[in-house]
């Protein structure tokens, strides 16, 4: 049986699928919600394309894509509930980064926290602008709105599928958080 270009390529673009969903899910790990939206919305993105919106294939990415997104509103809500990297985990990761893009994302991310809490001092201080501060409102409202929808594409077709009840329960454990974070604002 001979495989025409286009199997290849479907095959090609799950692989790559794979790749970003394994990336998103060590971002979630490390604390770097940032890089793992971007990670499991492409890996969504190319699922989606390949099977369907609805299909069983793209749950489990439906899934952890929203649970990155309610991650980073939390930390976004929250930026001083992060825990400082010790100096061990430091060289630990400084030497297990190569010259790839994982080591670069890294980087990017780290100045990019940096840069937050840079903004957020001055705007504890009054050196900030207040629209920022309305701003970032506005992204945790908008991250945690498209954190119920995806988890919510999640549980439909998990349900529909009536095969993981377990799965089920993290669909719904997530949404109840997403829904606690949403009354808090």
């Amino acid at each position: 049986m001979a495989f025409s270009s286009s199997d290849e390529e479907d095959g090609e673009e799950e692989d790559q699928a794979r790749l970003l969903f394994g990336k998103g899910l060590e971002a979630i790990e490390r604390g770097r919600f940032l890089a793992a939206v971007d990670y499991l919305r492409n890996a969504l993105e190319l699922r989606v394309a390949r099977y369907g919106k609805l299909s069983p294939e793209c749950a489990s990415t439906y899934y952890q894509y929203g649970r990155a997104l309610l991650k980073r509103a939390q930390k976004a809500a929250n930026p001083f509930s992060i825990v400082p990297k010790s100096p061990l985990y430091e060289k630990t990761v400084e030497g297990t980064t190569s010259g790839s893009d994982t080591g670069n994302s890294e980087n990017s991310d780290s100045e990019e926290g940096q840069n937050s809490n840079r903004k957020y001092q001055e705007d504890r201080n009054g050196d900030g602008d207040k629209d920022d501060i309305e701003v970032a409102c506005n992204d945790i409202d908008s991250d945690l709105d498209l954190a119920s929808e995806m988890l919510e594409v999640a549980r439909g077709i998990v349900e529909e599928s009536k095969v993981n009840t377990v799965e089920t329960f993290r669909i719904l454990s997530a949404l109840t958080e997403v829904f606690t974070e949403k009354r808090k604002r």
